[in-house]
């Protein structure tokens, strides 16, 4: 199976949805897409941005009990682009012009250009965030030589999905498609989409109609996205680009960081008393001895540095097997990892271990 990454367009800037109505409730232009540039993956900064602008806005009690999280819509999203990925890579190796013939074949049975029309007005893509086009417009052109029509079929499917994962039952108000189902005949849509598509040509190991295949993570773990990517990645490794697994880790990474209880508040301070060493005669000169302090000169970029630490030769080790060739200097880092770290908001490296080693340290 190939795994080459995909290159589609996105339809909604950070993968999760975001409806019209959050556009415009949390200005999300203002801000946080200022210069409405599509955002390089993963987006935890920009998450984060907008989890800090729904508290300002909504107030923190409103989530004393449930706290939003910008890890799990960090997870939500990147499970909705590993959907996508499937989705085409469906049509390109299994079941060419999928998309295309399920709009065909529920045209003829409901008048599904109405879903589409009311699904691009409750959630526009970014797209028409970005420059404004009209919604019918948008439906009659391309993009990236795929019809923006199919685009917006593949998203409804993507919407189901959501909707039927209660490990992101919280988080409903970025997914929610009641408004959507009650002005127009989505719901018959997507019965009609899984009627067609259920006949269609399997997918994966097992052979299973591609929105049951679909279905897997969510039902093998139905309230943790923890256990759904978890899932992904111990069996669709063959499906997903290496890029997308790798995100996989970071996310799960984020996740459990989220999870640790915060409650309990920081320990104590405690600041070292040489005093009472009568009984070690080695440091009984240090008893009565002042304490100088020698603190380093506070510089203006400490307080903002954002710094990631790196075990040096772990690091290094790791790449050689990234890029299967000796990485074994700082100097042979490829730029396009210290782009990454850069694009991931972190403006400084501290890479630990970096001294001259003993010849013990050596043999070990």
């Amino acid at each position: 199976m190939v795994k080459k990454p995909i290159k589609v367009k996105r339809y909604f800037p950070l993968e999760f949805q975001l409806s019209k109505r959050q556009w415009d409730t949390y200005r999300l232009k203002e801000g946080i897409f200022n210069d409405l540039e599509e955002p390089k993956p993963p987006c935890l900064p920009l998450i984060r941005k907008i989890v800090k602008r729904i508290y300002e806005i909504k107030g923190h009690d409103l989530f004393a009990k449930n706290p939003l999280r910008a890890g799990k819509l960090n997870a939500a999203g990147l499970i909705n682009e590993i959907f996508r990925h499937i989705i085409i890579l469906y049509e390109n190796t299994t079941n060419p012009e999928a998309l295309k013939k399920t709009l065909d074949y529920s045209s003829k049975k409901i008048k599904s250009p109405e879903t589409l029309e009311a699904f691009i007005s409750h959630f526009p893509p970014y797209d028409i965030i970005r420059n404004g086009r009209a919604e019918k417009e948008y439906l009659q052109n391309e993009t990236d030589s795929t019809p923006n029509r199919e685009l917006a079929a593949l998203e409804i499917i993507l919407l189901d999905l959501a909707n039927k994962n209660k490990a992101i039952a919280g988080y409903s108000e970025f997914f929610d498609d009641k408004e959507l189902s009650g002005k127009s005949p989505y719901i018959k849509t997507l019965k009609v989409f899984k009627e067609f598509l259920d006949k269609q040509p399997g997918f994966g190991k097992n052979n299973r109609p591609i929105l049951d295949f679909l279905m897997e993570p969510i039902q093998a773990s139905e309230d943790s996205l923890e256990g759904q990517l978890k899932y992904i990645k111990d069996n669709w490794s063959e499906f997903i680009p290496e890029d997308i697994l790798n995100r996989i880790l970071t996310a799960l990474d984020v996740l459990k960081e989220e999870e640790k209880e915060g409650w309990l508040g920081k320990g104590p301070n405690l600041v070292m008393r040489f005093k009472d060493l009568s009984d070690y005669p080695e440091y009984a000169k240090y008893t009565h001895s002042p304490e100088y302090e020698h603190f380093s000169e506070d510089k203006n970029w400490m307080s903002k540095v954002v710094i990631i630490a790196k075990s040096t030769y772990v690091w290094l080790d790791q790449l050689s097997k990234k890029y299967s060739r000796p990485i074994n200097k700082i100097d042979l880092i490829p730029d396009e990892e210290l782009d990454r770290l850069a694009d991931w908001g972190f403006t400084g490296l501290w890479l630990i271990g970096i001294w001259e080693r003993s010849p013990a340290s050596q043999k070990i």
